[in-house]
């Protein structure tokens, strides 16, 4: 039972890992490089909980605001 838990929790870790990189890339593209002026500032971190196959995931994710319309989201929840 021991050598199934390690593999789900890989599993999980693998899955973490993936969406914080594809979350890197989309909050990059919106609000551009660290310091850059774009219409999308980084705002905070939001805790979700994603119920998958694998099991639940308890993700921290960015969250990034609109400074015109000042609504704030997160680009992978979306």
């Amino acid at each position: 039972m021991g050598l199934v838990n390690q593999a789900e929790g890989l599993d999980k870790a693998i899955v973490k890992k993936f969406i914080y990189a594809i979350e890197e890339d989309m909050v990059e593209e919106l609000c551009g490089e660290e310091y850059e002026r774009t219409r999308y500032q980084r705002h905070d971190h939001k805790t979700r909980t994603l119920n998958t196959s694998i099991g639940t995931l308890e993700l921290n994710l960015r969250r990034v605001r609109d400074k015109e319309t000042g609504d704030i989201f997160s680009p992978v929840a979306k």
